[in-house]
């Protein structure tokens, strides 16, 4: 059976049997694991230290042995604390992103089903960006879909303008009792900004502007029958007189 020792001044302080010594390091290490289970800058310190203390003092480690150590563990700790910088690299780039969203109408994946609404703020947990929607938090990893809202008020728009001139009557029936109407939606289009108004199918724009002409041609039918009546009852006035 191999015996290390450890030798003071010329004197033999404790001795260990190889497999004692294998004991005593895995322990180390051991204890030095991260939740994880891989060994950390910490936990290989350690095991150098203790390969430095129970080394056989008749044969010593070559010091070349234990710069390259060193060097390997000077590699790891950048490794570490490069994986680190990474990490929060990541989390700030997902609170940016996250942070873009407020205000923002978005769907995300909720156990299999999809949820949709407005962002009213964002959150981190555990380095982890979360959207909060309707009062609750949702992972931004569960994201599946992100709409401006300009652009979602733009096309809600369109489509109120596409369905009120849809809701018009043919031309041929079109009469003057549907004049507040046609002057109502002219009058909502001139509120659009032009972002808005690029949203406006130019079909459903050309339709409405064959409808205002065709509005304009009856109101001043309407209007010259109106004025002709009028002169007919006076000259029937003078004419009684």
């Amino acid at each position: 059976m191999a015996y290390i020792a450890n030798v003071e001044d010329g004197k033999v302080t404790s001795s260990y049997t190889k497999t004692e010594l294998d004991g005593s390091i895995k322990k180390k290490i051991s204890d030095s694991k991260t939740p994880g289970g891989e060994l950390d800058k910490e936990a290989f310190l350690q095991l150098l230290v203790a390969q430095m203390q129970y080394q056989d003092p008749l044969e010593p480690t070559d010091n070349t042995e234990y710069i390259s150590q060193l060097a390997s563990f000077s590699s790891l700790e950048q490794m570490q604390n490069m994986s680190a910088s990474m990490a929060n690299m990541s989390t700030a780039a997902d609170l940016q992103r996250a942070t873009a969203l407020i205000g923002n109408y978005v769907t995300v994946d909720y156990q299999g089903s999809d949820v949709s609404g407005k962002v009213d703020s964002v959150e981190i947990k555990e380095g982890e960006a979360f959207l909060s929607i309707n009062g609750t938090s949702y992972p931004l990893s569960s994201l599946k879909e992100a709409v401006d809202s300009e652009y979602l008020e733009a096309s809600l728009l369109s489509a109120q303008f596409t369905q009120a001139v849809k809701s018009l009557p043919s031309l041929e029936a079109l009469t003057t009792t549907e004049a507040p109407i046609v002057e109502n939606i002219r009058r909502v289009y001139d509120t659009l900004n032009d972002y808005q108004k690029s949203y406006i199918s130019q079909s459903d724009l050309m339709t409405f502007k064959t409808y205002e002409e065709k509005m304009a041609e009856l109101l001043a039918k309407e209007k010259e029958t109106s004025s002709n009546n009028e002169d007919a009852k006076e000259e029937s006035d003078e004419t009684e007189a």
